[in-house]
């Protein structure tokens, strides 16, 4: 197959799968593992299919990549086993690199993205006020500390219901700013 058509086929079918996740997690705030993990098991037949063994190894790389950037903060509590999953079979498709620069576009669009929502929920004031109330329940901890020797924990006070991140949305956007950058950069080398 013509190394430019492979690159437009697999960028396509991605796309798809990325369309697919970011429907299914505003939906119903869950990226299914029959997607996730059927995506990634097609992009290592692709490459298998495309290059042989050397090709499976390549998308079982950037999968093994894609899992890895996002792992630490699904443990960290910052997004689900979906998102993480989701960015393995972003992995499979585009490999090592190709998958580090979907998460590096993922994350300049995933900021932007909640900076709208935080001005949309009309969050943005709160940021500042929270912050000073964390550091004076830091600070009575402190002195606390240093008059009495005992560490005292002060819980951090009730907060609102926060607004609702779809990561997978961000995921999808990202990897496709990576993607047509990747597609165009094909077509224009001759």
């Amino acid at each position: 197959m013509n190394p430019r058509l492979g690159e437009v086929v697999s960028s396509l079918f991605l796309a798809v799968i990325l369309a697919v996740a970011a429907i299914s997690d505003v939906r119903s705030h869950k990226i299914p593992n029959r997607l996730t993990l059927s995506a990634m098991g097609a992009g290592i037949i692709y490459h298998i299919c495309l290059s042989g063994w050397r090709g499976g190894l390549f998308s079982l790389a950037g999968a093994i990549a894609g899992l890895g950037l996002l792992f630490g903060f699904y443990l960290l509590g910052g997004m689900g086993a979906g998102d993480v999953k989701l960015m393995g079979a972003v992995g499979s498709f585009l490999g090592p690199k190709g998958v580090l620069v979907a998460f590096v576009a993922t994350g300049l669009v995933g900021g932007i993205y909640a900076a709208i929502i935080l001005v949309f929920h009309g969050r943005v004031r709160d940021i500042g006020s929270r912050f000073w109330a964390r550091l004076k329940a830091f600070g009575a901890m402190a002195k606390t500390f240093f008059y009495t020797r005992q560490l005292v924990y002060l819980p951090a006070a009730k907060e609102e219901k926060r607004p609702r991140l779809y990561y997978g949305l961000a995921i999808a956007l990202g990897t496709m700013v990576a993607i047509l950058t990747r597609v165009l950069a094909v077509f224009t080398i001759e």
